[in-house]
């Protein structure tokens, strides 16, 4: 008899006790069994467990280091794949956090992604403007030596144009600037308000699963219709007949009623659920969302009383049309018909 101490490090719950059952039970294998607990990882305890028993013969050692082995393995499986989740956590993470002026790295990189050269008119505007500044000091003070009298100077007729033109082309290139800044902080504004309501959740009626908004991405259009319950009623009213076309041009409605959950709860419950309609998920959210609709449109609860706000979102994500009132439903269908089935990039 040969006595054999196999050391195995594993990730699991009971640990110990399961495979401790399967180690050293058993006949005079009664062996010891301690459990050291390690750091956490990944939500899961991480332990180091020894454990000694005795070996009959070589058959029983052969197996003994083959599971060992095993239980290795399987180990390292798991710690690679919690350190790939948490890297990717970590990772999102600093993507959606937004930054001093409210836009998050995940934005920045797609409005990067819009207008790639943004950065560079950026610099030559910036150079163009440091360099014509430069020469228009110069030629300043030539202009300053010929009027206080200064023999030899570049005359007058020549610098003074010269600091016309240098003043010219700062005055441009800070108007540029300000225009591209602009245009830039439109892009970001636009892209922030997408990222936020492609984040907001709904439940399918038809099938009860929920997803976010980005799901529906170049499958559905969903058209979101908010404001109060009795609102939001007249426009499904006028939606209902019209749902199984809507469906087939695969156009979602998601009524966003504003209010209590009990007036949420009333408005669904009056209609029949089906693959035209969808129900928000997640009250504090959507009531949050809505709330920076309204601030970016310059717009307060009491001024939007009794009108519903439609939001169109296209196949791609974008939105495609924000109005106050009703839509025109049967206008809709048949401006989506004459829509091409792919756009010049392929797309639905």
């Amino acid at each position: 008899k040969k006595k054999v101490f196999v050391e195995m490090a594993f990730v699991g719950g009971s640990g110990c006790a399961a495979v401790g059952q399967r180690w050293c039970s058993g006949g005079n294998r009664s062996g010891c069994c301690t459990v050291r607990r390690g750091a956490s990882f990944g939500g899961r305890s991480k332990r180091v467990a020894t454990r000694g028993m005795q070996m009959v013969d070589g058959k029983e050692k052969k197996n003994a280091a083959g599971a060992a082995k095993e239980i290795a393995v399987s180990m390292d499986d798991e710690i690679n794949e919690d350190i790939k989740n948490a890297s990717a956590s970590t990772s999102n993470k600093m993507l959606d956090t937004p930054d001093y002026k409210g836009y998050s790295m995940r934005t920045r990189l797609r409005e990067e992604t819009e207008a790639p050269f943004r950065k560079v008119r950026l610099f030559v505007y910036s150079a163009s403007a440091a360099s014509a500044a430069l020469g228009g000091f110069v030629s300043l003070t030539r202009v300053i030596a010929a009027l206080s009298g200064v023999q030899g100077t570049q005359p007058l007729d020549e610098t003074i144009p010269n600091v016309l033109i240098d003043l010219g082309v700062v005055l441009a290139a800070v108007v540029l600037i300000r225009i591209d800044n602009a245009a830039g902080r439109k892009r970001l504004d636009r892209l922030s308000r997408g990222a936020a309501l492609a984040k907001l959740k709904v439940e399918n009626t038809d099938t009860g699963v929920v997803n976010k908004l980005s799901a529906f991405r170049l499958n559905q259009r969903p058209v979101l219709v908010c404001g109060d319950a009795d609102t939001v009623n007249t426009v499904m009213a006028d939606a209902f007949p019209l749902r199984r076309k809507l469906a087939e041009r695969d156009v979602i409605l998601v009524p966003f009623v504003t209010g209590s959950n009990a007036a949420d709860d009333a408005v669904f419950d009056s209609w029949e659920a089906g693959p035209w309609l969808a129900r928000p998920v997640g009250k504090e959210e959507w009531g949050l969302w809505f709330k920076q609709e309204l601030d970016n449109a310059k717009l307060t609860f009491s001024k939007v009383r009794g009108t519903a706000m439609v939001i169109i979102v296209r196949k791609d994500g974008r939105v495609g049309a924000r109005s106050m009132g009703p839509p025109m439903w049967q206008k809709l269908i048949e401006e989506l018909d004459a829509l091409p089935q792919k756009d010049r990039f392929g797309r639905p």
